[in-house]
């Protein structure tokens, strides 16, 4: 009994075995079963009938399929073959044949008879820069820059020009609409996919500048007397500055607008202040142009930023109503606090250098009237130097005296003829210049 008993163990070891080896043998060159490629199934295939069978299903036509990208009323297309794309059918394939064999045998028996289901997505490559290019294009032509509105005035004649709303594309988007429908698509038509634009508003409307319709305060200095090289430093940084905008909240820098004074630019040495001194440097001169708008800009109701006096008294201006500037040092800026935009019109003619502000004429309702106050007079000290190389009785005055001067800057408010309010613009504090005296100490 326990011999037969033996006897159908075996038998049923061996049939057992067998089956196990056949179902091995049946797959060993072809992909198990239960695994689709975007529902093929290609259970039981070889990789190249795999490979045909994906091809005839999805990939025959690939190379004459296109991408058309919508806009609007324009077309923008290029072909697969230009764009690059490339499935990856080789790499699908291998993996889907990988599929049940990475296991142990045992395991791989277990997925082999219970047929559990695996699908695999393609994937596609493309050429980057070709892609980048078909954006690039579309981009060119679909496309514009947003232009501010721009206003001229010349001799009181403003004219103002309305602005150009920009159309910007939704690149980013574009391209992800782009890659999507690749990788779900895998049938033979064309693909489309409508590409969005945005508008830009650009930051300074016709309708802003419109307001601009009146001269709301100028300043004038002369040149009489201003040799022929500053006159022409003057000359060019006023051209600089003629035509600025500055937009409500906005700030003004001389040094920005008018850039270094350099002799490339056409500017020429004349004389300037450096530590109570006069010399001779490229650009010397463009301080009075500086001076000149700061008086037109006080007054209107806005207040200087940043305003430096000269070291000594200037000619062109009254005491403490002077802004002078060196590029990279020393700055005259100032924010357009009011509620509307102002434009800058500066020129030389007849022997002056003037600034007009033109802004709302609601503004000249009020009338700003500029004040010195609280005016004080800063002695120097005299400063008794002693040398004992020199006989007694021996004086020597190195250094002259110069008293300085305080004072606040303020700004009186009238409507309608009565003061209404007043407001300090800035204080000016002119050091006084010692007197320096040498006396001889030698007996």
């Amino acid at each position: 009994m326990r011999k037969k008993v033996a006897i159908i163990g075996a038998l049923v070891f061996c049939a057992a075995l067998i089956e196990f080896s056949c179902s091995f043998w049946n797959v060993s060159d072809k992909i198990y079963p239960g695994v689709f490629v975007e529902n093929i199934d290609l259970s039981y295939l070889t990789k190249e009938e795999a490979k045909q069978k994906i091809e005839e299903t999805y990939l025959v036509d690939q190379k004459n399929r296109s991408i058309t990208t919508e806009i609007n009323d324009n077309e923008f297309e290029i072909s697969f073959s230009d764009l690059g794309v490339q499935y990856n059918t080789d790499e699908i394939i291998a993996k889907s044949f990988a599929e049940g064999r990475d296991k142990n045998i045992f395991k791989s028996y277990i997925r082999l008879k219970k047929k559990s289901i695996d699908e695999f997505k393609l994937s596609f490559n493309l050429d980057e820069e070709a892609f980048k290019q078909y954006i690039d294009n579309i981009k060119c032509k679909a496309c514009r820059c947003s232009e501010d509105a721009k206003i001229e005035i010349n001799n009181g004649d403003i004219k103002v020009y309305s602005e150009v709303i920009g159309l910007e594309l939704e690149e980013d988007k574009l391209r992800e609409d782009i890659i999507n429908k690749l990788m779900e698509d895998h049938g033979k038509d064309n693909i489309l996919v409508v590409g969005e634009i945005k508008e830009i508003i650009p930051r300074i409307l016709e309708k802003d500048l419109k307001s601009i319709d009146s001269v709301i305060s100028s300043y004038e200095t002369s040149l009489y007397n201003s040799g022929e090289s500053r006159n022409k430093n003057i000359e060019i940084s006023t051209k600089a500055v003629n035509g600025t905008l500055v937009m409500p909240g906005d700030e003004f820098s001389f040094n920005k607008i008018v850039g270094a004074r350099t002799s490339n630019k056409g500017y020429e040495n004349a004389k300037v202040i450096v530590n109570d001194k006069y010399q001779d440097d490229v650009g010397g001169g463009v301080c009075q142009v500086s001076s000149t708008l700061h008086n037109a800009i006080i007054r209107t109701d806005i207040n200087p930023t940043e305003r430096h006096g000269h070291s000594k008294l200037v000619s062109y201006v009254d005491k403490g109503y002077d802004a002078t500037v060196s590029y990279g040092y020393l700055d005259y800026k100032f924010i357009n606090t009011l509620p509307y935009p102002i434009y800058i019109e500066g020129n030389v003619k007849s022997n002056l250098v003037y600034f007009k502000i033109y802004s709302a004429k609601s503004i000249n309702s009020r009338r700003y009237e500029i004040r010195t106050v609280n005016e004080k007079l800063l002695k120097p000290h005299r400063i008794i130097q002693e040398d004992g190389t020199k006989g007694i009785g021996y004086t020597e005055i190195k250094q002259q005296g110069e008293a300085g001067w305080s004072a606040d800057i303020y700004r009186y408010i009238y409507e309608e003829g009565e003061l209404v309010d007043k407001k300090l613009i800035y204080n000016v504090n002119i050091k006084p210049k010692d007197e320096i005296v040498i006396i001889g100490v030698k007996k």
